[in-house]
Formats: structure tokens, C-alpha cells, sequence
């Protein structure tokens, strides 16, 4: 009676082969993954400027949304004025939410603190708009624009794909 399976020959073609079809689909996983920590980082800011609109409107006073640094590099929601994120970082008291750094995505905006009405509003004199892209500077990467006009409402939106 003769042995059945493989010999080890078929075996290492196998092995060659599977590695040469992981080989092929490692570059487009590195893109998806680039895509993936965009639209994170886009999600977390949204989710962070909902977050300072709702504790003013549920505290009937201004909430701070204050950037390190670089926006890139965290924020802070407080309810203290003044305090910065630095601040936030070393004594936590008064700060609502803290944000740590996104170090593979780069964030662009023209707008410095945010800061929040009691009625939601934003106390600025232009709509602030996150433009969010991947750090390397991939042209593969989609663009994510995180706008918010001066009701206090934001959105995410797809903007092409990066410089």
C-alpha cells in the first residue's frame, strides 16, 4: 500500500507561490491601512466637535476645543477658559475629553481653539474647516475635510485624494 500526500517538492512550490501572491497584495493593504488612520482621525475630530457642542448646550455655558501644538498633535474639550491642552495633559481637572496624537495624519486647519456657546454656536467669524490627509503624503490616500459652520454643526466629507 503506498503513502498518500505530498511530496516535499509540491510543498515548497506551494510555499513560493503563496508568498509571491502575498508579495503581489502587501502594497495595496499598505494604502488601505493609510485610508483606514485618515478617516479615524477625521471620525475622532467629528465626534470631538459634537461632543464640545453638546456639553455647552448641556451646561448652558462655552466649552474649548483646544489644539496642542498642532492639531496633529491632540486636543482637549475643557470648560475652563484659558486652558490649554499642554495644561490638560499635566492636571486634568475641568477637561471634558482629551485627544492623543495622530501622529501618521497631518491636520490643516486656518482655525485655532474653537470655542462653543452655550446655545452650540461657534464663536468665529468664518465656518473652521480640518483638512486631513496621510503623513507620508501618499497620493493614494483619500483627502477627509471635517468642516463646521457657525451653527455649530459639522461634517465629514470625502475631498479626493491627497497632494
Amino acid at each position: 500500500m503506498r503513502a498518500r500526500g505530498f511530496t516535499l517538492i509540491e510543498l515548497m512550490i506551494t510555499l513560493a507561490l503563496g508568498a509571491v501572491l502575498i508579495m503581489a497584495a502587501a502594497p495595496s493593504f499598505t494604502a488601505y491601512i493609510a485610508n483606514q488612520r485618515v478617516k479615524s482621525g477625521a471620525l475622532e475630530l467629528y465626534t470631538s466637535l459634537l461632543y464640545a457642542r453638546s456639553e455647552a448646550i448641556k451646561r448652558n455655558g462655552p466649552v474649548y476645543l483646544v489644539p496642542g501644538a498642532q492639531w496633529h498633535e491632540g486636543w482637549a474639550v475643557t470648560s475652563v477658559a484659558g486652558k490649554s491642552y499642554a495644561e490638560c495633559l499635566a492636571d486634568a481637572s475641568g477637561c471634558l475629553k482629551i485627544q492623543g496624537a495622530l501622529p501618521s495624519v497631518a491636520i490643516s486647519s486656518g482655525s485655532g481653539a474653537l470655542t462653543f456657546e452655550r446655545t452650540g454656536r461657534v464663536t468665529a467669524s468664518s465656518s473652521p474647516t480640518f483638512s486631513l490627509c496621510d503623513a507620508a503624503g501618499s497620493p493614494t490616500v483619500h483627502k477627509r475635510i471635517v468642516s463646521l459652520d457657525l451653527t455649530g454643526q459639522a461634517l465629514i466629507r470625502h475631498a479626493g485624494s491627497c497632494p
